[in-house]
């Protein structure tokens, strides 16, 4: 399986863990990360106009080379490619066109073979200081359930799967001990940015359960800040 991500810190975030758990469950997985921190489907449609090599080519969220997005393209055969929109664009619908269109129209010429899958950010925790909170008059739920409803019209306007991490990640946060509100776990580390250890976790199993066949009871990964207990709480809640 060979999976590239086109987008910013938030697939980072995402993908950061996803080789190994995928390794765990012996599966022999390649996942990149084409990163602009900050980058929207705006400027991403720039960058294929304009052919600047100005992305990190991540693996595990840790930078190999810098590529265009051509070259981030071609590098492998991929099976699938990932889009999102940037965190605070996510629930806005006027932001995704018409460079949704034109990057699908674009991928779908240089890689026919692979298919074309959105990722589903997650809200901000809710005394966020990130300046795009405004956008939802600063309200966590509010938040997610515009990304909701935004990233579920625009999958089915061109009939793309969604990766849900944005509703995992809300559900998480319904838990005593990942909500920061009850004395629990921050699935954010600054409010915005998954944290390295949950977040980043839960996220990682929302993709290798999207992707794979593999159930998560295969999963033996889990990083070495995390506790065990929190851990199987979180692969449970992908179960529910």
């Amino acid at each position: 399986m060979r999976i590239l991500a086109i987008g910013n810190s938030f697939s980072q975030d995402a993908t950061t863990f996803l080789e190994p758990i995928a390794r765990s469950a012996g599966l022999d997985w390649l996942v990149r990360n084409a990163f602009i921190g900050g980058c929207s489907l705006e400027r991403h449609w720039e960058n294929v106009r304009n052919g600047e090599v100005v992305y990190e080519y991540q693996e595990n969220g840790e930078a190999l080379k810098m590529v265009s997005i051509d070259q981030a393209l071609l590098a492998e055969p991929w099976d699938w490619i990932t889009l999102q929109q940037v965190s605070h664009h996510a629930g806005l619908p006027e932001t995704y066109e018409p460079y949704l269109s034109e990057l699908i129209r674009y991928i779908q010429k240089m890689v026919p073979g692979a298919s074309i899958a959105f990722h589903q950010t997650w809200a901000y925790e809710f005394d966020s200081d990130h300046g795009g909170f405004a956008l939802y008059q600063r309200d966590r739920k509010l938040m997610f359930r515009e990304i909701k409803r935004t990233v579920d019209a625009m999958a089915k306007r061109h009939r793309l799967p969604v990766i849900p991490v944005g509703s995992t990640i809300e559900r998480l946060r319904t838990f005593p001990e990942f909500d920061p509100q009850r004395g629990g776990s921050r699935l954010t580390r600054d409010g915005f940015h998954l944290s390295y250890d949950y977040g980043r976790y839960a996220a990682g199993l929302v993709w290798f359960s999207f992707f794979g066949k593999t159930p998560l009871s295969m999963v033996s990964f889990t990083p070495s800040c995390c506790d065990g207990h929190l851990c199987e709480m979180v692969r449970n809640s992908l179960l529910e």
